[in-house]
């Protein structure tokens, strides 16, 4: 009996764990999202009045901008991993489609193949070197880590700059 009811205190635990880092998670993308100028009074009192994710959704789901704004948020930051989660319980890319399915209850949309061209629209230049840099550097990391490749081609991937000069490294 005393280790289900430790088990039990443990899963209370946990549940008031992930609620307080909701709560945070949720408090920091309203934050981000009204700093943006152009948001009209009314707009930024239904944001600050928002209890939860799905009311957000719901608020963003008829603005464009806002939209966009909350779909770079839940894409780009990896801040809101739990509240991404509630947007697309798949935990693939939140596309716009799911912020309005989300703000109306409906269940999650299929993934289609044009998923990744929207995303990529909404993306700023600066957005897209960002993730390209990371990118680039997770796979420096993985080539680097490799017992495949000798010492002097993971030299020339350390120091190359860019996607082509790996390929050209390895080509050697």
């Amino acid at each position: 009996m005393a280790a289900i009811e430790q088990h039990l205190r443990g899963l209370l635990r946990a549940g008031a764990e992930e609620q307080r880092e909701y709560r945070q998670q949720f408090s920091l993308l309203k934050e981000r999202v009204l700093k943006h100028s152009w948001l009209n009074g009314q707009r930024k009192r239904d944001i600050k009045d928002a209890n939860d994710v799905v009311e957000l959704c719901n608020i963003c789901a008829t603005d464009f901008d806002l939209k966009r704004v909350l779909v770079r948020q839940l894409n780009i930051t990896g801040d809101f991993d739990i509240l991404k989660k509630i947007v697309r319980p798949s935990g693939d890319f939140v596309r716009p489609d799911d912020i309005f399915a989300c703000g109306e209850n409906k269940p999650e949309l299929k993934a289609s193949s044009t998923d990744l061209q929207e995303y990529r629209s909404l993306l700023s230049p600066e957005d897209e070197d960002q993730i390209y840099l990371e990118q680039l550097g997770k796979l420096k990391i993985r080539l680097s880590a490799s017992d495949l490749i000798d010492d002097i081609t993971k030299g020339l991937i350390e120091d190359c700059n860019g996607l082509s000069q790996p390929l050209r490294a390895m080509e050697c």
